[in-house]
């Protein structure tokens, strides 16, 4: 009897283990959960990268029926600017602040991923493996640009999938599961439609994945395996082409991300395949620290991979299971063919992260779950050491490719969505289609609510060095689009590329075609006014050096003088819009002000405006269409403590901050302002 107690004892002393095994184990995959939603949260709208806004701008173009790799310049592979064009014909084609939640959903995937990896057979170590996996890629998400909309990063997490969901049951000597061997396939095709560079990635994890087929249970298996790999790798393709037939351009396609970056574009980013050593180079400075890091989980994950699998044991194909493990590793490394360590290379972190996830729990289920919840916890302490010291590495980081510290991340927040304050751009472009951004600012398309008026809708010296060489005619003419279309405005900062080309040098005729036809607004800004569309282009008062200083501040019975660029008398146009750039001194002004515009017959036009709906540092519109204005005046309604913005020149003249816009279309701007 007293034998029997000792074992009902220890029967429910076991179960209870495994209760409180499973629920910290669930609390911690919520927690990594929770961990990774608030980080991805955050990196929503933080930084702007023209890499990845130049495919929110592509997507607005395919839109207005124009195809990409023929009417559209473009070098990167098909599937990132798939995932923006789905987004802008389901979600908004104007407002992209939140399509980085795609890639949110792709992390969860992948973390799903390894929930569902057939070689965990428990559901604690299953949630275990997942919060790794969260809590770590948390770490990384916004510091390493793994939040945005990149190939880069959309190729690290579909390896992830393949990895977990076929080549570690293969490895480990279990069968992957039909659907998992499905998934596999659709995720290894996507990746090479991502970008082809990943091409080598996906032959040797495949490769890796039949010869572990065939080895554990011969070439049936094997075969059967393939028929699953294709059926999942044939969806993704039609997919792919149907897409790529619909909106761009098959051949093109060949061209650009094919002739075109193998030909031409790996000239100026000087590859070699000599740059991978670069990957396995330990520093730990602050713009290498995590990959450093990811380096040692890495090679942790080798140690404990070896010590559950122990390949020194299995005495059936060991030759042929070292052989899948070294294709396996090379896989690994080409997910960043050109070695790099920022977000060129987060792919391979993200894969890393992975791994490394992977193989803590299978350690944890082989040795750990055994020893029962004491060791359990031990392995979870541990895990959170090395999660203290991940998270205290990466406060001393500095994120790719902004350079910036985790915690300056709130003054770099950037809305991927029109704002029409911006100034000239809204007033002067007659239509979408009548602007150009040059150098490389595609962000500035998207913000102004307008459209290209040209394929190169940003244009680097590797354009440049393919359009004197094109191929079979796929070439689109930057300066002839600038001469046929005729855009009334045109943003150009004159960057240098990388301190070393000028575009004075790959493509003089841009350069020309602006000095001939266009006005700068101001000595220091980078907007230019076709020519023919100005009133004012020849005044003096261009020709002064000036300053900007804030009115004084709008009381009851003080209004505020608007000082207009001339008088309205000599151009007998109406004046249909003005823009008056504001200053809010940094807080919200309650009430209302009054415009109050007089023409010369002694008529008043007023319009009323909230306060509040003020942007500090913006211009706000009024329509208008009275003609001959002779003087203008802000008044206090039921509100104050604004100012407009003025320039000054140094002998004393003053100009309030406007932008006119008369009923032929014609425009003036105020000199010295934004």
């Amino acid at each position: 009897m007293f034998q029997a107690i000792v074992k009902k004892s220890s029967y429910w002393d076991f179960i209870n283990s495994r209760r409180s095994i499973l629920f910290v184990a669930f609390v911690f995959a919520l927690f990594g959960l929770f961990v990774f939603l608030t980080k991805a949260k955050q990196g929503i709208n933080t930084f702007e990268f023209g890499d990845e806004s130049e495919k929110f701008v592509a997507a607005q173009m395919i839109n207005e029926g124009m195809r990409l790799y023929l009417d559209i310049f473009a070098h990167h592979g098909p599937v990132p600017y798939i995932i923006s064009h789905a987004y802008s014909v389901l979600i908004s084609a104007s407002d992209f602040s939140q399509i980085r939640w795609f890639m949110v959903v792709l992390a969860l995937v992948s973390a799903v991923s390894i929930y569902l990896s057939p070689v965990f057979k428990s559901t604690s170590v299953k949630l275990i493996g997942t919060g790794i996996f969260l809590t770590l890629l948390s770490v990384i998400w916004v510091l390493q640009g793994t939040h945005m909309i990149l190939y880069h990063q959309i190729g690290g997490f579909l390896f992830v999938i393949v990895f977990s969901q076929l080549f570690l049951p293969l490895v480990l000597g279990e069968r992957a599961t039909n659907w998992g061997i499905v998934i596999s396939g659709f995720s290894a095709v996507t990746m090479c439609f991502t970008a082809y560079a990943f091409g080598l990635s996906v032959i040797f994890v495949s490769t890796a994945s039949v010869l572990l087929a065939y080895r554990l249970a011969g070439i049936s298996y094997a075969k059967s395996s393939l028929l699953l790999f294709f059926l999942g790798a044939s969806f993704a393709l039609a997919i792919i082409l149907l897409w790529l037939y619909s909106f761009a351009d098959l051949k093109g396609f060949l061209v650009y991300h094919f002739y075109f970056n193998q030909e031409v574009y790996s000239q100026f980013i000087g590859f070699s395949l000599s740059s991978l050593r670069n990957l396995f180079v330990f520093r730990f400075n602050p713009d290498r620290i995590l990959h450093s890091f990811i380096l040692i989980m890495l090679i942790a994950s080798a140690f404990m991979a070896l010590s559950v699998v122990g390949f020194a044991d299995q005495n059936k194909n060991t030759l042929l299971l070292w052989l899948s493990v070294f294709l396996f590793a090379l896989s690994i490394v080409f997910l960043s063919p050109r070695g790099g360590t920022g977000f060129h290379g987060v792919g391979f972190m993200i894969a890393g992260l992975g791994i490394f996830s992977a193989t803590s729990s299978l350690f944890l289920q082989k040795y750990i779950c055994k020893s029962g919840p004491n060791a359990f916890f031990r392995f979870l302490f541990g895990f959170l050491i090395v999660l203290f010291i991940f998270n205290k590495a990466s406060s001393d980081a500095i994120s790719s490719p902004h350079g910036v510290k985790s915690e300056d991340f709130p003054k770099y927040i950037s809305y991927m969505r029109p704002d029409f304050d911006t100034g000239l751009v809204s007033l002067i472009a007659n239509s979408k289609n009548d602007f150009l951004a040059l150098i490389f600012n595609p962000s500035i398309y998207i913000k102004n609510g307008v459209l290209p008026v040209s394929g190169h809708y940003y244009y680097l010296p590797w354009q440049a060095a393919y359009n004197r060489n094109p191929i079979d005619g796929y070439k689109i003419d930057l300066c002839g689009d600038i001469k046929e279309r005729k855009p009334s405005l045109i943003w150009f900062d004159n960057w240098k590329v990388w301190d070393k080309y000028a575009m004075t040098d790959y493509e003089p005729c841009v350069i020309d075609l602006i000095n001939s036809n266009y006005t700068r607004t101001s000595d220091s800004s980078p907007l230019y006014v076709r020519s023919d569309r100005l009133i004012n282009s020849s005044e003096a008062i261009f020709l002064r050096e000036r300053r900007m200083v804030p009115s004084k501040q709008l009381e009851v019975a003080d209004p505020i003088k608007l000082h207009l660029v001339f008088d309205g008398r000599k151009n007998p146009q109406s004046l249909e819009n003005i823009g008056i750039m504001f200053g809010t001194h940094m807080r919200k002004n309650a009430g209302e002000a009054e415009l109050v515009v007089f023409s010369s017959d002694g008529s008043k036009f007023s319009k009323k405006f909230s306060l509040p709906d003020l942007t500090d540092n913006h211009y706000r519109y009024f329509d208008l269409g009275v003609s001959e204005v002779v003087s203008a005046e802000i008044h206090f309604f039921s509100g104050g403590g604004v100012s407009t913005w003025e320039s000054h020149d140094d002998s004393g003249n003053i100009l309030t901050c406007i932008n006119y816009k008369y009923s032929n279309k014609s425009v003036s701007f105020t000199p010295g302002c934004p």
